[in-house]
């Protein structure tokens, strides 16, 4: 069986579930699903940004800053556009998700540039 996704009871917590036939069912979540859950709602992860400025200088500390603009130039004058204008990037960003995927980064590479960037004045 699969979980495939959790919704809200009116008073209870379920979970629709998918057995390999194609049967649905619907069960109680446990305790711990539930209590996942509710931290989940009080506290959604932050989307970090950072200022182009230090974005780049991240970049450079790490090693990162040449491969990345050989991608933006292989990308074409849109990209360009794009990376020259952006002042401020988002983590969920398009752009920096397009980055990132056309780069093979892996999270702990993105943690490192957010983190580095974070940590300069």
């Amino acid at each position: 069986m699969s979980v495939l996704f959790n919704y809200f009871g009116s008073i209870n917590m379920k979970k629709l579930v998918i057995d390999l036939d194609g049967v649905e069912s619907s069960v109680d979540l446990t305790t711990e699903e539930i209590a996942e859950l509710q931290q989940m709602a009080i506290a959604p992860t932050p989307i970090r940004t950072v200022d182009k400025r230090r974005l780049r200088t991240a970049l450079h500390r790490l090693g990162l800053l040449e491969s990345l603009t050989v991608a933006v130039n292989a990308a074409g004058i849109e990209a360009i556009m794009q990376w020259e204008d952006t002042t401020v990037f988002h983590e969920d960003s398009q752009l920096v998700q397009a980055l990132i995927l056309g780069l093979g980064w892996d999270a702990a590479i993105v943690d490192s540039i957010f983190e580095t960037a974070g940590s300069l004045l």
